[in-house]
């Protein structure tokens, strides 16, 4: 069973210079407070593949583990776990008129077991969307008004 939260809003900026942040993890995780515990491990096998640890607090739960982040395409930043809890993440930019960008995030968690598992991942599933949309405002208001 698996719970996905999905969020998005307008950043005004252009499209590439909202990616360049957005998409590049060592600049995006440590602006968004929601990610309690961060850290580059190193290239994996396939090109354009990165091995990092990522946790997202959502309550008393740490969302995370060692993450495969793929870096292949343009204006999209996406992992998938390698360890740890079951889950996915993926932002992408996208335009929205000639200087503002939409950006969508969307994270889903699957959790093992019948009954005990499915009613933790409905209260994920709000939890998450809430940390979802805190992060995605942070990095709002950092492009809008914090960035040069």
């Amino acid at each position: 069973m698996s719970s996905t939260a999905t969020v998005a809003a307008v950043v005004r900026r252009p499209r590439d210079e909202v990616s360049a942040f957005a998409t590049d993890p060592a600049r995006v995780l440590p602006l968004i407070s929601g990610f309690g515990r961060f850290r580059f491990i190193g290239p994996l096998d396939e090109p354009e593949h990165e091995e990092w640890e990522a946790f997202l607090d959502v309550g008393t739960l740490h969302i995370g583990g060692a993450v495969d982040v793929d870096r292949t395409a343009d204006h999209h930043l996406a992992w998938t776990a390698l360890r740890g809890t079951r889950h996915t993440f993926d932002l992408t930019v996208e335009p929205d008129g000639p200087d503002s960008s939409l950006v969508t995030m969307t994270m889903t968690i699957s959790l093992s077991g019948l009954v005990m598992s499915r009613i933790a991942e409905q209260f994920a599933r709000g939890i998450m969307g809430r940390h979802l949309d805190a992060a995605l405002q942070q990095l709002r208001h950092h492009l809008e008004w914090e960035q040069g």
